[in-house]
C-alpha cells in the first residue's frame, strides 16, 4: 500500500508559530493525505515533487504542481479532500499554524490583514480559502533550509519560529488586497530562476553576466535588475553565498582551506577568507578549528 512518511521538523511552541513537517515517499498509486491536514489552521505547502489536489470548504480547489507554493485554510465544517496524485516521488514541506494561536496573537488588531484571513481568524466565515502559484527562487532555497536549517541545533527552534513569522508577515498582510504576494512579474522570475539554477550547478566558474543573460534569454542589465528586485541580493552575492556554502561542506568533509578555496572558484586566499567571513561570520581558518565542524561519531 502506498505511504508517505512524515518527519516532524519543528513543533509549535508560541502563538505566532507552527508545526513544520517533511513528507517524502515513492508512491505506487494515488494516496489520500487528508489526515495530515489539521482543522482550524492555516497551511503553507512547499511542494517540491509530485502533484496533489485539495478540495476544501466553499469553492476551494487547489492543484499543486511540482515546485509550487500553496497557502490555504482548513475550517471545521467539512474535512478537505486531499489527494497525492499518481505514482512517483512525492516530497513536500507542510507548515501548519493553528487558528487559535493566531486569533490570540492578533486579538482584535486584524484591520491590516487580507480580508479573507481577517474573516477566517476572527471566525466570521466557515468558507475555505486557498491560492497556489510557482515557487520563487528564494522560496525554493527556504524549502531546502526548512529541511536543513543553516544554524546550530540549539538555534533551530528559534530559526523555525522566525521563518514562520516571516511567512505570515509577508503573505497575510499583502497590500492592495492581493493575497499571497502574487504581484511580482512571473516572466522576470523565470529568468532569475534560470540564472540561480545555473550558478548553483556551475559556481566554480567566473560570473559572466552577458553569457549568463544570453543563456537565460534576456539582457544582462534586465537579468541583474530582476534578480535584485525579486531576491534582494545581486547575482554576485548569490554566487558568493553558493560558493561559501560549498566550501563549508568541503571543510566539514576534511578539506583544507586552500583546497576548498580553489575548488569553489577562488584564485586568491585573501578574497576567499573575506568572502567566507561575510557569509559565515568567521574566518575559514577559525571555522576549521571551531565547533562549527562536528566531529564524526
Amino acid at each position: 500500500m502506498p505511504t508517505l512518511s512524515p518527519e516532524l521538523l519543528h513543533e509549535s511552541s508560541l502563538l505566532a508559530d507552527g508545526q513544520v513537517e517533511l513528507f517524502s515517499g515513492d508512491l505506487s498509486s494515488s494516496l489520500s493525505w487528508t489526515e495530515n491536514l489539521k482543522e482550524n489552521s492555516i497551511c503553507f505547502c512547499f511542494n517540491e515533487s509530485g502533484e496533489a489536489l485539495i478540495m476544501g470548504e466553499g469553492d476551494t480547489r487547489l492543484y499543486l504542481r511540482p515546485q509550487s507554493l500553496s497557502l490555504f485554510t482548513i475550517g471545521t465544517q467539512l474535512p478537505p479532500i486531499a489527494t497525492r496524485i499518481g505514482a512517483g516521488q512525492h516530497k513536500f514541506v507542510l507548515i501548519t499554524i493553528p487558528r487559535d494561536n493566531l486569533s490570540t496573537f492578533f486579538g482584535s488588531d486584524l484591520a491590516d490583514l487580507h480580508p479573507q484571513f481577517q474573516k477566517f481568524i476572527d471566525r466570521k466565515t466557515t468558507v475555505g480559502f486557498g491560492v497556489v502559484r510557482p515557487m520563487w527562487s528564494e522560496e525554493k532555497r527556504l524549502m531546502d533550509w526548512f529541511r536543513n536549517p543553516p544554524v546550530p541545533d540549539a538555534a533551530r527552534s528559534l530559526w523555525y519560529q522566525s521563518k514562520i513569522g516571516e511567512l505570515l508577515a509577508i503573505h497575510l498582510f499583502a497590500s492592495d488586497h492581493e493575497p499571497f504576494s502574487v504581484r511580482q512579474n512571473r516572466r522576470s522570475n523565470q529568468f532569475s530562476d534560470r540564472a540561480l539554477t545555473y550558478l548553483r550547478k556551475n559556481y566554480e566558474e567566473p560570473l559572466d553576466l552577458n553569457a549568463l543573460a544570453t543563456l537565460c534569454g534576456c539582457s544582462g542589465p534586465y537579468l541583474s535588475r530582476s534578480v535584485k528586485r525579486e531576491t534582494g541580493k545581486t547575482l554576485q552575492q548569490h554566487l558568493r553565498s553558493i560558493r561559501i556554502d560549498a566550501a563549508a561542506r568541503m571543510l566539514d568533509g576534511g578539506a583544507n582551506v586552500t583546497e576548498a578555496a580553489f575548488a569553489v572558484g577562488y584564485s586568491s586566499l585573501s578574497h576567499f577568507s573575506k568572502a567566507f567571513e561575510v557569509e559565515k561570520g568567521i574566518l575559514p581558518s577559525d571555522y576549521v578549528r571551531s565547533d562549527f565542524i562536528c566531529a564524526p561519531d
